[in-house]
């Protein structure tokens, strides 16, 4: 630095490539190849924002190759360089000033080693910041790192020598754009009380559906605990339940029960309208309304969103399913609001809506009132409350124990033998939170 020339830093990158839809890459982990012959370059290891097409539109970040100096957030010269800043220094009007009005080289942000925000102002701030990336399309490179030694060796190297540090990476990914998305549906079936699965039966069918991928503005650090790992872990533990009383045919209902998982939910939950696409239309016929789990990981009150069907209002089904919630939420002082809202066959905001337009009686159920949540769609999104969780999955198990063995008033089936299992619960939660789901493709 001396001799007037750069401090050389090596990025070891994470990232994803183009992709066509908004579905990402799932654990697509490949390292940077340093540009610098100088050995013993420090290196930081950082993760690439997304980068996709949908709709005729581009978003994300278009490049990933990092070769000019590093600045630092206060910096007057940001052409060109690729600016440092901490979460806490950025803003949504900051950013799109740093791209459009300042032409930015590229971004790298550092992230708090525990994304478990809880200054209420702070994360409103980043869930601001994170939503504006990713509406914008960024023409240079934007990584995110975690705080911690090397981002801090970082700073103190650009602090004491100001344009005199480079962060140099290049090779990362093809940039070749997906021409298929790939995505996989599980389903379970439990057959109800006088005949198998395969059997010509006329029993009605409760299904239980959740999508386990999730979004977020870095595929690597999206592993949305709460959206939607809280509604695939609920619809886990149902089908362990359920398949527990059913084992038993003194025990088996009157209804079936299938519990369908589904891939690319963030896509306009593709792979549900792959599922009724590819389902027999007798099942379909014999489905009298669906249970759709997202986001109910927290929080102590629960959204019922449906959509307005006109051909269903009459259908006594409907009055059964909304007086069972009601009664439900009452029986477990659970305040309850249903939300009705048109589908937009262009631009599906809950999972239901699937189902919705095959004219099939469903609903979403959420701790959020809205789908425009930014918290559905972050990387912030990385715990979840066990308790509340648990309470929502009780709630939901009652409503078919309610239905299926045709309980006019609650009786103590989730206890002793059939408790939710915490420990269940828990080891799932782990798993998930280490786990990054945007679709391969």
């Amino acid at each position: 630095a001396g001799q007037g020339l750069p401090t050389m830093y090596g990025l070891v990158g994470r990232g994803s490539p183009v992709c066509s839809k908004c579905i990402l890459a799932l654990l697509a982990c490949l390292p940077l190849v340093l540009t610098s012959s100088v050995h013993d370059v420090p290196t930081l290891e950082a993760f690439r924002m997304f980068e996709y097409d949908e709709k005729g539109q581009q978003y994300g970040s278009k490049k990933s190759t990092v070769n000019m100096l590093a600045v630092q957030a206060s910096s007057s010269q940001c052409s060109r360089r690729i600016v440092v800043a901490d979460l806490k220094d950025l803003s949504a009007d900051y950013v799109v000033k740093l791209f459009v009005e300042r032409s930015a080289g590229g971004l790298l942000a550092i992230l708090p080693q525990d994304m478990d925000i809880e200054n209420p102002e702070q994360r409103s701030k980043w869930l601001e910041v994170e939503a504006s990336l990713s509406r914008m399309r960024v023409n240079a490179p934007v990584y995110f790192a975690f705080e911690g030694n090397q981002t801090e060796n970082l700073k103190r190297m650009l602090e004491s020598n100001p344009g005199e540090v480079q962060l140099s990476a290049s090779g990362l990914l093809s940039s070749s754009k997906a021409t298929s998305v790939q995505a996989a549906n599980f389903q379970g079936w439990l057959p109800g009380r006088g005949g198998g699965e395969e059997s010509s039966s006329t029993r009605p069918i409760i299904a239980v559906v959740a999508h386990y991928d999730t979004l977020g503005v870095a595929p690597e650090l999206a592993v949305g605990m709460d959206s939607n790992g809280s509604g695939m872990m609920a619809l886990l533990q149902l089908a362990k339940l359920f398949s527990k009383l059913y084992s038993s045919k003194r025990q088996q209902g009157m209804y079936d029960i299938i519990f369908v998982l589904t891939g690319a939910g963030k896509s306009d939950f593709a792979g549900t309208k792959h599922w009724l696409e590819h389902t027999d239309s007798r099942v379909l016929d014999r489905v009298e309304f669906v249970l759709c789990l997202d986001s109910i990981g927290y929080g102590d009150k629960l959204y019922i969103h449906t959509s307005k069907q006109k051909s269903k209002d009459s259908v006594p089904s409907v009055a059964k399913l909304w007086d069972v919630l009601r009664s439900t939420a009452e029986d477990m002082n659970i305040p309850l609001e249903i939300v009705r809202k048109k589908v937009n066959l262009s631009d599906f905001s809950w999972e239901h809506e699937q189902f919705s337009r095959k004219d099939i009686l469903a609903v979403t159920i959420s701790r959020h009132s809205t789908h425009r949540a930014d918290f559905r769609s972050s990387i912030l999104d990385r715990k979840l409350d066990v308790e509340a969780l648990k309470k929502n999955i009780l709630f939901v198990g009652n409503v078919m124990a309610k239905v299926v063995y045709d309980m006019k008033k609650p009786l103590a089936v989730f206890e002793g033998s059939l408790s939710l299992n915490s420990a269940f619960l828990e080891a799932w939660a782990h798993e998930l939170a280490r786990t990054p789901r945007m679709l391969q493709y």
